[in-house]
């Protein structure tokens, strides 16, 4: 597996990679935002040249925040995650940051549930930090965001 530095020639490719990861993809704006602000790093990882997953991360305040991580789920549980979460903690470290976050909806923090996150993301030393009310809509209605955490508390 290898992780590439995305550029807008990937925007059709990371499009295409959010649907089949998400029920609730990335709108248009945002990945101009991700693709074009050069403070934005889009990494995909990619086997054989084949994209298997992808994450946006961008400053925020004086830490790093992932704003969407997505993995395939044929490809989910073989480290893919793992080396998006060490890229951005990379990132963390080579650039000063204080803290990586992560704000995943309420309703992928329920363990126990096929989609729950958090069990995951605790594993790989995040903490839930704060929650963030109304942060996504999704489905049709609004969700709460749970802010996780990793580095000073």
């Amino acid at each position: 597996m290898l992780i590439v530095t995305a550029t807008a020639k990937d925007l059709d490719t990371l499009r295409d990679l959010d649907m089949r990861c998400y029920f609730y993809p990335v709108p248009e704006v945002g990945w101009s935002h991700a693709l074009l602000d050069s403070a934005c790093v889009v990494n995909m990882v990619k086997l054989s040249n084949r994209p298997l997953g992808y994450s946006i991360v961008e400053p925020l305040g004086k830490g790093l925040r992932i704003h969407r991580l997505g993995v395939l789920k044929k490809f989910r549980g073989i480290g893919v995650a793992k080396r998006l979460l060490h890229k951005a903690e990379d990132m963390r470290r080579d650039t000063g940051a204080d803290a990586l976050t992560i704000m995943v909806p309420e309703i992928h923090c329920l363990p126990g549930d096929p989609d729950d996150v958090s069990g995951y993301l605790k594993s790989q030393g995040f903490l839930a930090y704060a929650t963030q009310l109304d942060a996504f809509r999704m489905y049709g209605r609004k969700y709460d965001g749970i802010i996780f955490k990793r580095g000073p508390q």
